[in-house]
This record gives C-alpha cells, structure tokens and sequence, in this order.
C-alpha cells in the first residue's frame, strides 16, 4: 500500500485511503496488518473502530458513539465530551491538530457514516474499510481508492501452503483444484486450509472432491460454529442490507446461464425496465456482490454465485425461477434475430413467437452494431441453447441455431456449439420439427466441412435434404445443395460439386432468389477454377460479385472476390489478383469477419510467394495465422507451418536471414 500512502499524502490536506472489495477478501486483515507496519510513523498513536458496516447484527456504529470512545482514548473526560454528533467531531478536529494520528475505521457501511471521523489534520492517515467502493469519499473528500481482487492461483496455494504445510507440497494438483473452487478468497482459502489442519484423515483430494458439488461448496467452507468463519454467513450480511428490489434482482442473475450479462439481460430476467434494473445493478456493483468486468458487462464471483442461487432456491418459487429463466432465454433468441436481420437482410427470418411479457429484444441499427453482440454473446448464447435444450424451452432450444446459421458461416465457432447444435437435434427430431432439423443439420454439415471433416459434412447435408424434401422446403434443398458442392469441392471431386452447385443456382433461380443463385454461382465459379475452365470462372465471379454488392451483402462479395484472386492468381495475373484480394480482405475486415479475412490473407500470402515476394507473403501469413488463432480454427497451424517454411528457406539462402 505504499502507493496508496504516497498517492493520498500529495497535496492533501488529511491523507485518506478507501480499501473496498467482498466479503472475504481481506480488507481487515489488510489494514490491520499494514496498520501495524507503519506504528512507527504516527507517534501520537494508532485508533481503530469497528463500524459494522456488515455485521450479523445489522445495526452499524453510530458515529457519535465511535467519536465518543476517540475523545476518551485522546484523553477527554466523559464529563467534558459535547453531546452532539457536529461538536463531538470538532471536538476530535481540535485534540487532533498537529498530530500524528493513524486512524482505521473498518467495516464502513457507507461515506456518511466515515466523514464525521476525519479529521482535519494533514499529519493524521485515515484508512477505511468497507464492503461498498465509498464513492462519496472518492469524490468529495479525495480519497484514494483500492479495491482488492481474488488472489491468482499461485497466491491461493501460497496461503494454503502457509497455513496446511507439507501435505499441499506434496500434492500440488489437488492444491491449485482447491485454491480455484475458492474463487481466490483469502477467507475461504483459510477456512479449507483449517479443514485439512484439523482433519488429519481429510486429504486434499478429498476436500476438492466435496467442493466440486456445487450444492456442498458452501457448506465445505465453514469452520465450527464461528458464524463469521462460515463464507455463507459473511456473504448474508451483504446480501440483507440490500433493499428488496435489489436482493430480488440478486437471487435472480444466479439464473443466468453464461458467466457474464448486460444490463438488457439483467432487465429480462428481473422483468424489469433497464432503468429500474440499472439502479439495482450499481447497488450490487457498489456492494461487491456482482463484478463488472468490462464497461456494460457484469459477472459473479463464483463462490457469490452459489450464494444467490441457494438464495434463489430459498426465497423464490420454482414457477417464477422458470419464468424469469424463460424470459432470458427468449430475450436472447429475439435479440438474436434482431441481430442477423441486420447482419443478413436477404436471408428470410425464421418465424418465431411474439416475445413474452416482460421482454424487450434489443433492435440495432446498422450492421456494426449486431455484430458487436454477437461477438460479446458468443458464449452466452452456446449455453442458452444447451439451456434450452435440457431445460425444455423447446422454441429457443429448436430455432437458436436456425436464426444464427449466417452468423455461424461467418464467424465459424464450432468448437463452441458442436455440442449444443447436436442437443437442438435431438429436441427437434423428438418434436418432430422438420424444418429447424433441416437447418440444424446444415449447420453441423458447414462446422464438419470447416472442421475439415467433409465426409462427415456429407452425412449431415443428406439428411438436411432427405428432410427438406419431406417438407417440400425448396429453399432449404437449395442451401443444402451448397454444402453438398462444398464438400465435393474439398474431397477434389469438382464435377460431382459442380453438380450441386448448378442444382442449387437453378433452384434459387426458380424461387426468384438472386442472393441464393449469385451465392451458388461464386461457387460454381470456383469449381470451374478447379476444372482449368479459368476465363468461365472470372466471368460466373464478376457476375456473382456484381449481384452481391447490388444486394449490400459486404460479406458474401468480399468471399466472391476473394475466390476472383485466387482464379486470377492461377493464370499469373499479379495486378488484377492483388487488386481483388486487397479488396477483399478491406470488405471482411470492415464488417468483421475474421475467418473469411483470415483465408482471403492466406491466399494473398501464397500469392506474394509465388510472385517471389517473401516479406509481403509473410507478413501476409502473419495476418492470417493471427485470426485463426483468435478463432481457435485449426487452420492456423498449416499457416503457421509456411511461416516456418519461408524462414527456414530465407536463412538457408546465402545471405539471407
């Protein structure tokens, strides 16, 4: 904290620290312990008070009683101290003028309670502690502000080692499980090193065995009949000095399924404006019993969490858990589609029902926007289908990743929703849905074939048309067609994929659906570069890229121009194929479309080497490795093996390298 001390002591006019975080982390043990380091400095002496900000009694010190037991330490006669709070806190200006006063008000419940205590005195140090960040005393009275975090692992298995001793040297993987499931809580990780010590039959791996039920964790973390060593009982006295509307709003983010939410979330869940949730959210944030990690985005602790879900348990019905949990997970299902609408005005939307009472959907205006969302909600929305799913939302469950198809094609994180897509089957086959199992099957035949599976792929694009078929779903056929070429197209077997490709294009053509037939037919055109048809493909291209862009799908022109270098690169055309890969990766840079950037660099990478340009081929690679990577795409690896290629080839040039 000297830091702090050294922030807080220039050109103040009395010193002022603010230590804040949850219950649990360490805010007492630290001002106290720093407290004591420093004596030396503040000769006139040290005053600690108790406020009990939080306290299991739920009645915080008043001021003047803790103004009257200062003026008895300074030496005050009880007969001479005032009897009102304004001139009891004179009084302790005055005695302490010209001293050297530490000062440590712990447990504050807010800035109120704290500034009848300052004094005035530039020689004093006040240090206070509190469960709420004391934004009053931040900003009128210039104190300097330090939040505790959780402790990192390393520094968790550090204490238990401290506490326990050998037994957590001797098992380090047990060690670090159990630092985890204590979230990084000094207490808890005291109250668990206490269970080992005490226990000398409980061995670590046993101890993270109990901890890894969920429903057990809290009450693991107690230590005999002390309620103030018992993390559930520390945890209540934040939880009931927060106003109904707030520990309501509390119990019920425990519901969310993702590890973080904003604040329109927050509302669906509560069925609440976001004004009204806005308010509860600061409260909690000040509080400590939810974090903000990113401007807009909250989380728990997840000790905290398990908390608000007991409470939840406890205190709300199952029928309202389910609803606000319906409400969730159908906000996102809306907001979803709001969302691809923008990102893909072509694409018809999936019917869905009105939303339901208590759910506003977000709307955006422009393509930025929704695929900022979709970037922020991209594991949010993996989980609330899997939700969905086991939970029995049937709607949300079946027509998630219907809604999403275009994003998936773009953005292509299978990793993250193999497993939920094949949960949204299952519930589909059994409501006997056949379109959404139409198109969660295309799904998993585009996250095979981008998986680099394409045998797979084809087993799912089959059964998306056998089912298509059975509805009569032209449109459906015609996209899973599409996927049918594409695997072709990999297996280099370009006259079977051309066929599906022609058999999709006359499809759409019959339907009037010029983006479906130009998106076919940029296909098309690349199977022609694989036949040696080259002038036929530059023409299906600049026909497909034409469409498109009248059409202001940015994200399909740019795949059209970037399939047009690789045909223009192919004959040794430099200009006219940098000129299209340039274009190409500017279009899905803008728009965001990591993968289809990553593949436009590689290709413009393979180019430059070929044309005996090895800078501009790697720092193209770069670029591609890089998104890969960011997407956790395979592909990455291969590009980064002709990364290690051109170097190994650079050195082995005399002078080179």
């Amino acid at each position: 904290m000297t830091d702090e001390v050294g922030r807080a002591t220039v050109g103040k006019w009395m010193p002022l620290i603010g230590i804040d975080g949850p219950a649990g982390i360490g805010k007492t043990a630290l001002a106290v312990a720093w407290a004591h380091d420093i004596a030396d400095r503040y000769p006139d002496g040290t005053l600690f008070a108790n406020l009990r900000g939080h306290d299991p009694s739920n009645k915080p010190a008043d001021p003047a009683d803790v103004l009257q037991d200062f003026l008895f330490a300074l030496g005050m006669p009880p007969e001479a101290v005032p009897g009102h709070l304004e001139a009891r806190a004179a009084s302790l200006r005055t005695m302490l003028r010209n001293q050297r006063v530490l000062l440590v008000l712990d447990n504050a419940v807010d800035s109120d309670q704290v500034r009848p205590l300052l004094p005035s005195s530039s020689g004093c140090l006040v240090v206070v502690t509190s469960r709420t960040r004391l934004g009053g005393l931040c900003a009128r009275d210039g104190a300097v502000r330090l939040t505790l975090a959780p402790l990192s692992d390393a520094e968790g298995v550090a204490l238990l080692t401290l506490v326990v001793g050998r037994r957590v040297t001797d098992d380090q993987e047990a060690a670090h499980e159990l630092a985890r499931q204590c979230g990084g809580l000094p207490l808890a990780l005291r109250i668990a090193a206490e269970r080992v010590t005490n226990h000398e039959h409980l061995a670590l791996p046993r101890l993270t065995g109990i901890m890894s039920s969920r429903s057990r964790r809290l009450d693991a973390l107690s230590a005999g009949g002390d309620e103030s060593t018992t993390i559930r009982a520390v945890f209540s006295w934040s939880y009931v000095a927060q106003p109904a509307e707030a520990a309501c709003l509390f119990r019920m983010l425990s519901l969310h399924p993702g590890p973080t939410f904003g604040l329109d979330a927050a509302a669906a869940l509560a069925g609440a404006t976001t004004q009204q949730t806005q308010r509860w959210l600061d409260r909690l944030v000040d509080a400590h019993l939810l974090e903000q990690p990113d401007l807009g985005r909250y989380s728990f602790h997840d000790l905290i969490r398990l908390y608000a879900s007991e409470r939840a348990e406890i205190e709300e019905s199952e029928g309202d858990r389910r609803a606000a949990l319906g409400r969730v997970l159908d906000w996102y299902l809306h907001t979803a589609a709001a969302a691809m609408h923008s990102l893909s005005p072509q694409r018809e939307p999936i019917i869905l029902d009105d939303p339901v009472t208590g759910v506003t959907p977000i709307t955006f205006d422009d393509i930025d926007a929704a695929s900022t969302w979709c970037e922020d909600e991209l594991k949010n929305l993996a989980v609330v289908t899997r939700v969905a799913a086991e939970q029995g939302f049937v709607q949300v469950a079946t027509a998630m990743p219907a809604v999403l198809c275009d994003y998936f094609y773009r953005r292509k994180p299978w990793s993250l929703w193999t497993r939920a897509h094949m949960l949204s089957l299952d519930v589909a086959r059994r409501q006997g849905h056949a379109a959404r199992q139409g198109w969660i099957l295309n799904n998993l035949g585009n996250a095979h074939i981008d998986l680099g599976q394409p045998r797979t792929a084809i087993r799912f694009y089959d059964e998306a048309l056998r089912v298509r078929r059975s509805i009569d779903d032209r449109s459906g056929q015609a996209w899973s067609r599409v996927g049918l070429g594409r695997c072709y197209a990999a297996l280099t077997e370009p006259r079977h994929a051309a066929h599906h490709f022609a058999r999709a294009m006359h499809g759409f053509a019959d339907l009037g659906d010029r983006w479906g037939w130009a998106i076919a037919l940029s296909y098309l055109g690349d199977t022609c570069r694989l036949l040696g048809q080259h002038r036929t493909a530059i023409d299906y291209h600049h026909q497909a890229v034409e469409v498109l862009r009248e059409l202001g799908d940015r994200q399909a022109e740019g795949c059209s121009l970037e399939k047009l270098g690789a045909v223009y690169s192919d004959l040794e055309d430099w200009p006219s194929a940098i000129e299209s890969l340039h274009h190409a990766g500017t279009i899905l840079g803008e728009i965001g479309d990591r993968w289809g950037y990553a593949q436009t660099m590689t290709t413009l990478g393979d180019l430059q080497q070929r044309k005996g340009s090895p800078d501009l081929a790697s720092a193209a690679w770069q670029d591609a490795a890089n998104a890969f990577e960011e997407l956790q795409d395979p592909r990455a690896s291969t590009v980064r093996g002709k990364l290690e290629r051109l170097r190994e080839e650079q050195v082995s040039i005399p002078g080179g390298g």
